[in-house]
């Protein structure tokens, strides 16, 4: 996955799109934060080379609750926000609580953009995380890095409208990312298609 996030990171840069990682296992933890730079590309590069799984069976609402947590922290309030969660083993941590924070992340207008990678989960465990229709990107096995960057950007830029009427991020092991922008979601999926 370490380097399908650094596709992303290629294809898009650093300019226009911020980025945060929470790896999580049993834990969740801040790996890079919206507001971290570096002098050059290389130097993201290397960073996402460096992060390493966080131990034991994946808890997501631990890994959401980071991600309110990091977005409520953040000082740009102005940006559109998306949180891609890419996972390759079914959750276990408390379903209720999981529900709690990917509901309090829609109602601050977080989109989310679930993906399953591998046969270690269901889809439609991840799936539920989401109130937006058509955003669910799934892997069966092994996949080409450069192609799952292609499949999740094409959902964050273009999703659809939630599902609920209230309204309206990457995993090695389990890693989710965060990307915010203040450029038009459609001048990027324009330039995506270039």
């Amino acid at each position: 996955m370490k380097e399908t996030v650094k596709f992303i990171i290629k294809k898009y840069g650093v300019g226009n799109l911020r980025y945060a990682v929470i790896i999580y296992g049993s834990d969740a933890k801040v790996t890079l934060r919206f507001e971290r730079t570096f002098t050059s590309l290389e130097n993201w590069l290397t960073t996402v080379d460096g992060m390493r799984n966080e131990a034991g069976n994946p808890a997501l609402e631990n890994a959401l609750q980071k991600a309110v947590e990091l977005f409520q922290s953040s000082a740009r309030k102005d940006a559109k926000k998306v949180l891609v969660v890419i996972a390759d083993k079914s959750p276990i941590g408390n379903i209720e609580e999981t529900r709690n924070e990917a509901q309090e992340l829609e109602f601050a207008d977080i989109k989310i953009v679930p993906v399953a990678i591998g046969g270690d989960i269901d889809p439609k465990e991840i799936e539920e995380i989401s109130p937006y229709k058509d955003v669910l990107v799934v892997v069966p096995g092994e996949v080409d890095p450069t192609e799952l960057g292609k499949s999740v950007m094409v959902k964050v830029f273009k999703g659809s409208v939630p599902i609920t009427e209230i309204g309206p991020l990457v995993c090695f092991g389990q890693i989710s990312i965060e990307c915010r922008s203040r450029v038009s979601f459609r001048n990027a999926l324009d330039d995506y298609y270039f």
